[in-house]
């Protein structure tokens, strides 16, 4: 698929996102999966995170329909996934759900973005764990 936005622009999110995990580089994370997912008919955000850490595996959920009050972490990903939609929806990219994976290459982050154009109907326990799958243990 054809890059729609200018990509320049489009770096600064993806840069943005790998800063928000650099302080665990000296913590031993070896890898980092986020995921942004627009789901129903309201379109409710949900964030997964998930880390690698020392051999240790750490998450973060959250959905905006239940969960009122995110912490810091999560309010800053939840802020920064939002201006990308809202970004790559003006250049007629709305994609419904996108996954940032990052894994740490000697000192600094290697990255892989990848975006969803179908519907998620709803963010439950089974599209979670095919999610992980496919993104955290590969």
């Amino acid at each position: 698929m054809q890059i729609k936005e200018n990509s320049e622009l489009l770096c600064k999110f993806y840069d943005e996102l790998c800063s928000k995990f650099e302080f665990a580089l000296k913590y031993g994370l070896k890898k980092a999966v986020v995921g942004y997912f627009l789901s129903g008919k309201l379109l409710v955000p949900n964030l997964q995170v998930w880390t690698l850490q020392k051999g240790k595996t750490n998450f973060i959920t959250h959905n905006a329909f239940t969960k009122k009050n995110p912490d810091k972490l999560t309010e800053e990903l939840l802020k920064i996934f939002e201006e990308l939609h809202i970004f790559c929806k003006k250049h007629g990219d709305d994609w419904q759900s996108f996954t940032f994976v990052m894994h740490k290459d000697i000192e600094k982050f290697l990255y892989d973005a990848r975006y969803n154009y179908e519907p998620v109907k709803i963010v439950d326990r089974e599209f979670l764990l095919g999610w992980k799958g496919q993104f955290f243990y590969n």
